[in-house]
């Protein structure tokens, strides 16, 4: 892990030590956060241990480190209820991964980042299927608006087999659902082996040419 301290030079607030994977594609993504709590910091925000900094769909906890700085944690998508693990890389890592999925598709100005504790409608079949569905329904400000379930072939979705379950839960139960989780409402998606075939208002999405998705998947 590399480190960066940034505290934007203002007297009485503790510097950061960020730890962050030095990966050549969304490393580079520390310095989007370093200036984002420089500035807030600068604008009069300050940062206790406990607070939340969002980062995409995750919320990282300020923690202390114990050497006169202030650190960061996140969830350690390992378990149920989470575990919380010093640094970054993760949450760098899945925002840049869902603003490449929506870029690629052409929805990035209307990329909708939900919350990981907030609640998705899912079926019992999830855990076991090998196809997911997708789709996400207009929705407030403190909801997902997302179904997360199987493809409906292997049973009928009715109010016995459905429930609902935090986003965090079933993207540790499926990861490759994370990259999807940030499209805007009316979008559906089929995940099949990992294979997307993306929908929106019933027409087919298909990805710009030299994007992510058409590099994954060609």
């Amino acid at each position: 892990m590399e480190q960066r301290r940034t505290a934007a030079g203002i007297p009485g607030h503790a510097e950061f030590t960020l730890e962050y994977q030095p990966d050549p594609v969304y490393g580079p993504g520390v310095e989007w956060l370093v200036s984002g709590l420089e500035e807030s910091i600068r604008e009069g925000s300050r940062f206790p241990v406990g607070e939340t900094v969002g980062i995409g769909w995750l919320d990282c906890y300020v923690t202390d480190r114990g050497d006169g700085t202030l650190g960061l944690c996140e969830p350690d998508f390992a378990q149920m209820p989470p575990a919380f693990v010093s640094g970054t890389a993760q949450a760098l890592e899945q925002l840049w991964f869902q603003r490449e999925v929506a870029g690629s598709l052409g929805l990035e100005p209307e990329l909708d980042f939900p919350n990981h504790l907030q609640y998705a409608m899912t079926c019992a079949a999830f855990g076991a299927t090998d196809s997911v569905l997708m789709h996400r329904y207009p929705h407030g400000d403190t909801e997902s608006g997302w179904f997360i379930g199987c493809s409906g072939s292997a049973h009928r979705h009715t109010d016995a087999t459905l429930r609902a379950a935090t986003l965090y839960e079933l993207a540790v139960a499926k990861p490759a659902i994370i990259g999807y989780l940030a499209l805007p409402t009316g979008c559906s998606v089929v995940l099949t082996e990992g294979h997307p075939g993306i929908a929106r208002g019933g027409k087919r999405l298909s990805p710009r040419p030299g994007s992510l998705l058409a590099a994954m998947f060609p």
